[in-house]
Order: structure tokens, then sequence, then C-alpha cells
């Protein structure tokens, strides 16, 4: 005998997106010491006005902050912020953030870099939210910008054997 196994369809309907939000690296291999940019790009595609619109990007602890094109950062939570007010259709932006990598950063460790739009449904007062993010891994390698503080052009050893001379 022949055995029929049933099979139901499934289906779903995800509610579409907000905003198109996207965090962009070039990369996916961080290294202690040096800076890296983060540019933040988002998008109106809900087909209405999005009122109190905030973008929040968030760095991990790894991260030290160095500056953002626009919004403010706040140490204690470790993020940028920029109220964005109201976003009509099809309004978009681009936000960029710089950071340097700690040099106590664990080798191989993952990094998340994360960027939240938030904004509040006037019709029913409900926050909603669109969440994107970036992943980076701490790669061996060094940044030997402290060594060239010393011993390349302008630092505090000579860089010539008549410099080395001389300060023998």
């Amino acid at each position: 005998p022949v055995a029929k196994v049933a099979v139901k369809a499934v289906s779903s309907i995800a509610k579409p997106a907000l905003v198109a939000l996207s965090i962009d690296q070039d990369g996916i291999c961080v290294k202690r010491g040096d800076t890296y940019e983060y540019t933040i790009s988002y998008k109106n595609v809900s087909g209405r006005a999005l009122k109190d619109v905030v973008l929040r990007v968030v760095l991990p602890g790894e991260l030290n902050f160095k500056e953002a094109t626009s919004g403010t950062y706040s140490d204690k939570d470790r993020s940028v912020v920029l109220p964005l007010g109201t976003l009509v259709l099809n309004q978009e932006g681009t936000m960029r953030v710089s950071a340097s990598l700690s040099l106590l950063a664990s080798i191989d460790k993952t990094l998340v870099v994360a960027a939240y739009i938030v904004d509040t449904d006037p019709a029913s007062g409900a926050q909603e939210e669109v969440v994107a993010y970036s992943l980076n891994q701490v790669c061996k390698g060094e940044n030997f910008q402290a060594a060239a503080l010393f011993f390349g052009d302008n630092g505090f050893f000579p860089s010539t054997l008549l410099g080395w001379l001389t300060l023998a």
C-alpha cells in the first residue's frame, strides 16, 4: 500500500518595514587601534509620514567613539542619538559614525554595532521600531601608529643614521 501524507500550506503576511535602514562598514575584519567609519542610511518607505522619528546608533564597549556627522553622543549609554522629527514619504538621509577599536579588544570577538529608528504611530500612540546592525570580527594585526610616534617621521627618535649618531 502507498502511504499518503497530508501537506498543509502555511502562509504568513509580514508587516512591511516603515523605514529602509542599513548600517555599513567596509570589511568584516577590524584591527585593534584602527579607526572605522559606519554609514547609516535610512528612507521612509511606509507610505505615510512618520512622526517623532529618532535615529540611535549603539556602539559596543570595544569601540571608542571619535565623531559623528550629526547627532549627539552619550558616553553613558555609548550611543549617538539623532532626532529626525517628521519623515515625509520617501525622505531619506545618511549619518556617519567613526570609532576606533580598543587596543584591549579580544581577538576573534564579534562586535555588533546596531542602528535603531523609532517613531510614534499617531493613530494608536504606539512606538514602532526598525533595527539594523553591522557585525565585525576582531582580527589579528596591530596598529603601529604608537610606534610611529617614536620612530617615524616627526617622531621623538631620529629616523636617519646621522640623527642617531647625533643622539649618541
